[in-house]
């Protein structure tokens, strides 16, 4: 498969380009907390944020309404959030907690699933696209540069009312991890590094696919300079994952194979993939710009658009499923802006 280089990310979006000013249809106010996280239903109808003090909320993304707000984090920085592929399962991760609320009717949501741990200090959690498996994962601090406990991906099926927990691994950690939106899927991305027992000891980075039907499969390496790239990120259509500064093209099997497309972000950036085939990123080059390219496996991608935006730097970015919207969080503010893109 054909490596798309950083080179080529710069010849996608040129310095000489004109910036537009984006066309902001709505803004979603009142995160004191700031935003952090953001994600449309895999329907369109909803938007979900969470902020830096626990609260999460439920919009309309039509209107720019809010529906609802609960806050079962304790004040903890919500680091995701996630729609099943229903729409009617809404899950969200800080630090000590993993919750999982029902959001069939938006305005009152159920907590359906919790998970705390207070000696954790950090949490990844989401639902995965068919509602059949909350997977998640605490990480704990560590003393003489060993964990203090196993850190262990599990998953609950909210049938069976069971949690199973995969084999415990000395020196793992797992540090982000995605659903894909596809309602009859379980298939789930995961970021995790280990120490290698060997002389040297390094630190291993990877990209591994799980489900049902397959456990802990590598189809990814991820380099040092990548290492603290954001949460990967599926497009809506589930079509392109970008994770840890990299675009990977997902077959319609899911059997992502080993290597695949990249694009280097300079870890460390947030980036969405779009339907279409279209990408979202913040040049690190480039403050306050964000870029929307045209992904081409066979040849370099294409600027769509780049626009000029007050927020030196998004703190998290959302495509909606149809294309026309993108979501932009701007931290500092507590605002997420909904631009209309147009279609090109």
């Amino acid at each position: 498969m054909r490596r798309l280089s950083l080179a080529a990310l710069l010849i996608a979006a040129p310095a000489a380009a004109e910036d537009k000013k984006p066309d902001i249809r709505a803004k979603l106010e009142g995160h004191r907390g700031g935003v952090t996280a953001v994600a449309f239903s895999v329907k369109g109808d909803l938007i979900a944020t969470g902020s830096g003090n626990g609260m999460v909320r439920v919009w309309d993304a039509k209107t720019g309404k809010l529906l609802a707000k609960t806050n079962d984090h304790r004040a903890n920085r919500v680091t995701s959030v996630a729609f099943s592929g229903d729409g009617k399962l809404l899950s969200a991760a800080a630090k000590t907690d993993f919750v999982v609320w029902d959001v069939a009717t938006p305005a009152k949501p159920a907590v359906a699933f919790k998970e705390s741990n207070p000696k954790a200090d950090a949490c990844i959690g989401t639902v995965s696209g068919n509602g059949k498996r909350f997977y998640f994962a605490f990480n704990f601090a560590k003393a003489d540069g060993k964990p203090l406990e196993w850190e262990q991906l599990r998953y609950h099926d909210p049938e069976a009312k069971t949690t199973t927990k995969s084999e415990p691994y000395y020196y793992w950690r797992y540090h982000a991890l995605a659903a894909i939106p596809d309602e009859d899927s379980d298939m789930l991305v995961t970021w995790e590094s280990h120490t290698e027992v060997d002389a040297d000891r390094a630190r291993k980075y990877s990209l591994r696919r799980h489900g049902a039907a397959v456990q802990g499969e590598v189809f990814g390496d991820v380099t040092k300079d990548d290492r603290w790239a954001s949460v990967p990120a599926f497009s809506p259509d589930g079509r392109w994952l970008y994770a840890n500064g990299g675009v990977w093209r997902v077959p319609g099997s899911h059997a992502i194979p080993y290597g695949g497309p990249t694009i280097s972000t300079k870890g460390g950036s947030i980036a969405a993939p779009g339907p279409g085939d279209v990408l979202a990123y913040p040049p690190p080059a480039k403050p306050s710009t964000v870029v929307v390219i045209k992904l081409n496996p066979d040849k370099d991608p294409e600027t769509l658009a780049e626009f000029a935006t007050g927020i030196e730097t998004p703190s998290c970015l959302a495509f909606s499923p149809d294309g026309k919207t993108l979501a932009v969080g701007n931290e500092a503010e507590g605002v997420v802006e909904l631009w209309t893109i147009a279609a090109k």
